[in-house]
């Protein structure tokens, strides 16, 4: 009989809203660099070798070879449970970027892939070995459903997979997985989950009318008012129901710059990455004529389990809305009123409990969840009615080397980049991530959002460079301070 992994409220919260045209996946561009041979050409890692390689250390990911089963009638989230038809082959391919090779037809082709659904009948992640670059490199793209696992769960398992260590063998040879659980099991045990989820409802419902408290007295001694999504969020252009062509967008910017800023405003690394944002769609609205006058919004997703290196599944988040004060013109000023409102909004949801949007999702079942999220893509419908503008998640790689060695040679993984999910009317999604020497940023899109993100990734950089001019300034004036 197989084994249960139950699925959290905020992993089926990602099944749920999915459509055709809001496939719920991001993927993830992993850059491969070969060891230099001298007088040699680059060598090319080949399918069979990566096939090879992830064969041994599949064991080492269970949630890999997990399919994910629905609870008839949404009485309970879905389970997921190792896959008895479970074939590497239907997740492994070769893929081909159009000539030249360069880096507009690698984003184009991360911006088809990120439109492929995944099969659910299987395990519901796919891998791409990319060969055609321009110079002879190579990339992988990593297509995982968001319900199976986060960013931070991807990275975990990256550094698992992509380890230097050999792999230890199971601890003992592996049975063959059970059928898949019927009705009549799944029902039983969505039942009995909810029976003991009612328990806890009372201490729940105490640590939520707590929080509220606390939050309200916090407002009430004159807190910085913290925006509320969907009142305060303005109507743009960015905004708009999601079609299925998307865009995507690389950009670096050097790390030591950015925590030059960080450092003189008093601010962090993320507050830092949010004005950049910032300045970027201020410049980009601007010369369409498309900035509102009220500042936008942007959704802060908030780890949980930052400090946790071993999660290989699930999502594990809160999150939390700031100002992008693009209604401000000078950058520093800008980045003062992000930083002042980012960090209010982390104390209030401390003092809300960052863990009870989590427990509250998980608490409702999916019979009751997809009226709220049928009533979000309603609200969606109305180009007034917008809860964010955009969505940032700030990611850290892991600090070890990762790396695919086989018999024919060694690759180096070197720069990560995810797309994320634009959901509903927030048609622009952006993922940067400390690499060690720079900040990265995925910028991912909506075609009807923004068909051409490079012009924003052009705009990051001029934004980098206000804000270390800005910074100089203050600097020779004898005055650092925000």
């Amino acid at each position: 009989m197989s084994r249960l992994h139950r699925l959290s409220g905020n992993d089926s919260f990602f099944l749920l809203s999915e459509t055709p045209d809001q496939p719920m996946h991001y993927v993830t561009l992993l850059a491969l660099g070969p060891e230099e041979r001298p007088g040699s050409k680059p060598a090319q890692l080949s399918l069979d070798e990566l096939s090879d390689f992830l064969r041994d250390r599949l064991h080492l990911v269970p949630a890999l070879r997990w399919r994910i089963k629905p609870v008839p009638m949404g009485l309970g989230h879905p389970v997921a449970f190792d896959d008895p038809d479970f074939d590497l082959t239907h997740h492994i391919a070769q893929a081909s970027v159009a000539d030249p090779g360069g880096r507009a037809e690698l984003d184009a082709l991360v911006a088809r892939v990120a439109e492929w659904p995944l099969d659910r009948s299987r395990p519901l992640w796919r891998l791409a070995l990319v060969s055609g670059l321009a110079g002879g490199s190579q990339v992988l793209l990593l297509q995982v459903h968001h319900a199976l696992m986060d960013g931070a769960a991807a990275l975990n398992v990256a550094s698992v997979l992509f380890s230097e260590s050999t792999p230890a063998p199971p601890a003992e040879p592996a049975a063959k997985p059970g059928k898949a659980p019927g009705s009549l099991r799944l029902v039983v045990g969505a039942i009995g989950n909810g029976t003991r989820k009612n328990f806890r409802f009372p201490g729940l419902l105490w640590r939520s009318v707590r929080g509220g408290l606390r939050v309200r007295a916090r407002q009430k001694a004159g807190a910085i008012r913290i925006p509320l999504p969907g009142k305060d969020t303005p109507a743009c252009v960015i905004n708009c129901p999601p079609g299925r062509g998307r865009c995507f967008a690389r950009g670096y910017l050097p790390l030591a710059d950015v925590k030059a800023v960080k450092d003189a405003a008093g601010a962090t690394v993320n507050d830092v990455a949010l004005a950049l944002c910032a300045g970027a769609l201020r410049d980009y609205l601007e010369a369409r004529g498309q900035l509102p006058q009220r500042p936008l919004i942007a959704a802060i997703p908030v780890g949980i389990d930052t400090t946790d290196h071993s999660r290989g599944w699930g999502n594990r988040w809160s999150g939390l809305a700031t100002t992008l004060a693009t209604d401000v013109a000078d950058p520093w000023e800008r980045l003062g009123r992000i930083t002042a409102v980012t960090r209010e909004s982390k104390h209030q949801l401390g003092l809300m409990g960052v863990t009870l949007l989590e427990q509250w999702v998980d608490f409702f079942p999916p019979f009751l969840a997809a009226s709220a999220v049928a009533k979000e893509r309603r609200d969606a419908a109305d180009p007034n009615h917008v809860r964010f503008n955009l969505a940032l998640s700030n990611l850290r790689r892991p600090g070890e080397p990762l790396v695919i060695s086989v018999p024919a040679g060694r690759w180096q993984i070197g720069d990560v980049f995810f797309t994320a999910v634009p959901a509903n009317r927030q048609g622009l999604s952006i993922v940067c991530m400390d690499q060690g020497d720079q900040l990265t940023f995925g910028v991912f899109s909506t075609a009807d959002a923004m068909d051409d993100p490079t012009e924003f990734v052009a705009g990051l950089h001029r934004a980098l460079a206000e804000l270390v001019k800005a910074m100089g300034a203050l600097a020779g004036a004898g005055d650092r301070s925000l």
